[in-house]
């Protein structure tokens, strides 16, 4: 498993092991989250969620995916890097993030933006509804965004 998920298993873990062994119900409970997947490579990918063929086998034709390039980013032409990639999977009538993969600069971090998103119950339309620095590159999420929140609502 990865280490972050270790490392949350860890935590809930210790926070219980602080607590009543005979009373559970103040117990903190370890619940499925979205983990990041995340490969340090020059540049980084990073993923979260389903892959678009799981999507596929689950919700077939539903499936919507839609890919931003990094090279249209102001960001992107500041610090010289054109290389990239942004991709959503989403469902048509759904506003529900199913996944992303992102390949590029910093990708690492900027998945915690559509993690964030997965654990609060958040779709495309509310990432999309976020008002972003300029310039940076976490705007690739909000393009990618707004094109599932209008691919979705076909």
């Amino acid at each position: 498993m990865f280490t972050n998920w270790a490392s949350h298993h860890a935590s809930v873990l210790s926070a219980n092991l602080n607590k009543s062994k005979s009373d559970s119900t103040h117990w903190r409970p370890l619940v499925e989250r979205n983990i990041p997947r995340l490969t340090f490579i020059e540049p980084e990918l990073a993923s979260v969620g389903l892959t678009e063929e799981e999507a596929r086998n689950l919700y077939g034709d539903e499936v919507v995916v839609y890919k931003f390039r990094n090279k249209w980013l102001g960001k992107s032409m500041i610090v010289n890097d054109w290389n990239g990639v942004l991709k959503g999977i989403g469902r048509k009538g759904s506003n529900e993030i199913l996944g992303a993969h992102l390949w590029g600069v910093k990708t690492g971090s900027l998945i915690q933006t559509l993690i964030l998103a997965m654990d609060n119950g958040l779709g495309w339309k509310e990432v999309s509804d976020m008002i972003y620095g300029h310039p940076v590159l976490v705007e690739g999420i909000l393009s990618l965004s707004l094109n599932m929140k209008n691919l979705t609502q076909l």
